[in-house]
């Protein structure tokens, strides 16, 4: 394992050889827009973001859904769409997933990504750590930074052209969601307030 909970960084990365790397993430969150699309479209950019944060290259996903019992169906579709849609564009399978019956909205993906073109491009060095030969130490190139470097320049202003559609009571209620979320993965005892902070998606039609 390269990253663990220890680091509480975007994803987890695994080593499978010398060449290849496993990455995983996982989130879902409740709705932060009223348009049931453009929520699916954010959430599934939420997680393959997590994925690039790390370096690497979405390759899968499983979706994860709440949804109440007497809910829109429609809705449900349109959430769907969107976060395929978004899925699509990022050359991401989604290959499956999990659905169940919940009082509010849940949505968002688990996704599987691989660091495997980053050495050969000569973005990434690795080499065995001096100590422990079970260790393989993964460094950033000068050529890798400044990839890096302009990777988030472009997400920066993709992520400024997203809040610029949302309104002032969307980004107070994600950020109050974010840090309630947090909250709960750091000690657990967010539990409570995030089941108490219930955001619904209005019906479209």
């Amino acid at each position: 394992m390269l990253v663990g909970f220890e680091t509480s960084d975007d994803a987890g990365v695994y080593l499978l050889d010398e060449k290849t790397a496993l990455v995983q993430t996982v989130d879902f969150f409740t709705p932060i827009v009223d348009d049931p699309r453009t929520f699916g479209e954010i959430a599934a950019a939420n997680s393959v973001s997590d994925i690039y944060a790390m370096g690497g290259r979405p390759i899968s996903a499983l979706s994860l859904v709440g949804f109440p019992e007497k809910g829109d169906p429609e809705i449900l579709g349109a959430i769907l769409q969107g976060g395929l849609f978004k899925m699509m564009e990022a050359k991401c399978a989604v290959i499956g997933g999990h659905s169940v019956r919940n009082e509010d909205v849940l949505f968002g993906y688990a996704v599987t990504g691989v660091l495997d073109r980053l050495e050969g491009a000569g973005l990434v060095a690795r080499r065995r750590d001096d100590r422990d030969r079970r260790v393989i130490r993964v460094t950033m190139t000068a050529a890798g930074r400044q990839r890096f470097e302009q990777l988030a320049a472009v997400m920066s202003a993709a992520d400024d052209e997203l809040r610029a559609q949302l309104t002032p009571r969307d980004l107070d209620v994600l950020y109050r969601a974010l840090e309630k979320l947090h909250a709960y993965v750091a000690t657990g005892d967010g539990a409570s307030e995030l089941e108490s902070s219930s955001v619904h998606v209005a019906d479209s039609r």
